[in-house]
């Protein structure tokens, strides 16, 4: 049985409530290649901090099983966790969950002692089950091959990195503080710069970060390995050694010189594809929740003006399946047709369907054509026609693969 978690904030796409119900068709596309990430698990830091706590956690429990054995795991891993953020921050990590509260404990000079465990007071973050590393970075963790199970069992690819992890640490003493009520300022300070070492060695990140970039999923079910490999000839062309940042779009257009196999170049090509519908329909709808009172034909001339050319969009996408889709392809083919009216129309009844099916109601209407707007947006420009055409509002879990491919290409490849 999955594991399941209240999702993060972090978690959830640009309009953070998804009123279209766009995250199930970009999500669904990026797993066509990534089969393991997700749009916050792309610290391979926190990966490897993970890593050495499952193990720990593990090899501790003794004989316990079934869920007496996930409880005493899940127990020494919090407590794993808190004492790890404090000695992360104070070496100065930018990847800790929880930092907000981590910072503000660790900046109070007269906190002497942190206290570790469940409890309010120990927690560093409102459901540190859900919201931290146990909870966020397990699935990518079972889906690369490095733990399963509900207690996060360590497989054998994950044994070799957790003990190159832990041949550098002084286990016994990290045991102990682990295993205290709370734990000292001193304490934290002088153990902080060995456990940052650990898991940010180049032996660590080196065989973490490739194991992550390459998936374990079947390549029946996912492209990963083959992206990897490309991604990989990219970085021997200096891809990722140029100063301008590798963004989304510019990594899919690289890769298709590259001679892929044809399924990952038709996906990667039917991203692109709905990438260009989804842009447009956020574009229009998020413009309309700031226009409440306005008309339709006031926001149909407001369109007009852009001078936009629809003829990018792809009205079909045959082939490419995914729920709602003659719901989601309607305004599509209404702005192809230059019926702009029926677009936004179109847009108000996907919004209404998509909420109605959470039990909730329609965010913008257009009741006797007047926009009547319930969750309103600070006010919106249209985009202009050229941010139309090169904007990307989703990343299809390539954003957290190139955070760690550009990591890995900083590393240890050669100039």
């Amino acid at each position: 049985m999955p594991f399941l978690s209240l999702m993060d904030d972090r978690m959830k796409p640009k309009g953070s409530r998804d009123p279209l119900g766009f995250e199930l068709i970009w999500s669904k596309l990026g797993r066509n290649i990534i089969g393991n990430l997700t749009t916050i698990t792309g610290s391979s830091e926190n990966f490897a901090t993970a890593l050495l706590g499952f193990y720990w956690a593990n090899s501790l429990v003794g004989e316990y099983e079934g869920d007496d054995r996930v409880l005493r795991v899940r127990d020494f891993f919090l407590r794993f966790e808190q004492l790890a953020a404090y000695m992360r921050k104070v070496e100065g990590s930018g990847s800790v969950m929880g930092v907000n509260r981590v910072n503000r404990r660790l900046g109070d000079d007269s906190l002497k002692k942190f206290v570790l465990g469940n409890g309010a007071e120990a927690q560093i973050l409102s459901s540190q089950v859900s919201y931290g590393l146990w909870g966020l970075y397990s699935s990518a963790m079972r889906d690369t091959g490095l733990v399963k199970g509900e207690a996060r069992v360590i497989t054998d690819a994950g044994i070799k990195i957790a003990l190159a992890i832990e041949e550098q640490l002084d286990k016994g003493v990290f045991l102990s503080l682990i295993a205290k009520e709370n734990v000292s300022r001193s304490d934290i300070e002088k153990n902080s710069a060995s456990l940052m070492a650990a898991i940010s060695s180049d032996e660590v990140q080196r065989i973490l970060l490739e194991t992550l970039l390459q998936g374990a999923s079947d390549e029946r079910v996912c492209l990963q390995k083959e992206l990897w490999s490309k991604t990989c000839q990219l970085m021997d062309r200096g891809l990722f050694s140029a100063e301008q940042p590798v963004s989304v779009a510019l990594f899919i257009d690289s890769l298709k010189h590259e001679g892929l196999s044809p399924r990952l170049h038709k996906s990667l090509t039917d991203i692109e594809a709905v990438e260009r519908n989804l842009v447009i329909m956020n574009n229009i709808f998020h413009f309309c929740r700031s226009k409440s009172g306005e008309s339709i034909s006031d926001i149909v001339t407001a369109i007009e003006k852009q001078d936009y050319d629809f003829s990018i969009l792809d009205y079909d996408l045959a082939g490419v399946e995914f729920s709602r889709k003659e719901s989601t392809l309607k305004p599509i083919k209404y702005l192809k047709a230059g019926n702009y009216h029926g677009a936004i129309e179109a847009i108000f009844s996907l919004n209404k369907e998509v909420m109605k099916d959470r039990g909730g109601a329609a965010w913008v209407s257009a009741p006797g054509e007047v926009l009547d707007v319930v969750v309103k947006a600070e006010s919106t420009d249209l985009k202009t026609a050229v941010k139309v055409r090169e904007s990307w509002d989703y990343d299809y879990f390539v954003g957290s693969y190139l955070r760690m491919a550009k990591k890995y290409a900083a590393q240890y490849i050669s100039a």
